[in-house]
């Protein structure tokens, strides 16, 4: 198993096969949405997708290579979470049959429909 860790700009990928023992994979990747310092929210869609939310924005990273995000999409909106901090969740809207995905923070909730992620 995997786990991702966000914070000082980049993202951290750690094998956790072996619990009391997490050890780095890989190089850390620069998402271009986290802040030297600040919340970082993420958010995993199932085992496709990695959503990062921040104070500088929201990033989209593609798990084809788990041990390798890729970023497949991003913007850069610093109206998206406040200081304050940060919160994703994504939740199945069966009525519409697409995922959505939640992005709050201090300036309030914004939702995103990811029928292409």
């Amino acid at each position: 198993p995997l786990m991702y860790v966000a914070g000082g700009k980049g993202l951290a990928v750690f094998d956790v096969s072996t619990p009391l023992q997490p050890r780095p994979v890989g190089e850390i990747i620069i998402t271009g949405v986290i802040p030297l310092y600040g919340p970082v929210a993420l958010c995993l869609n199932g085992k496709d997708y990695l959503y990062v939310a921040s104070v500088k924005g929201l990033a989209v990273l593609s798990l084809c290579d788990p041990m390798k995000p890729q970023v497949v999409w991003a913007i850069a909106d610093d109206s998206l979470v406040a200081s304050s901090g940060a919160a994703l969740r994504l939740v199945e809207d069966e009525a519409h049959g697409e995922a959505l995905l939640y992005v709050a923070g201090g300036w309030g909730v914004s939702v995103y429909g990811l029928s292409d992620p």
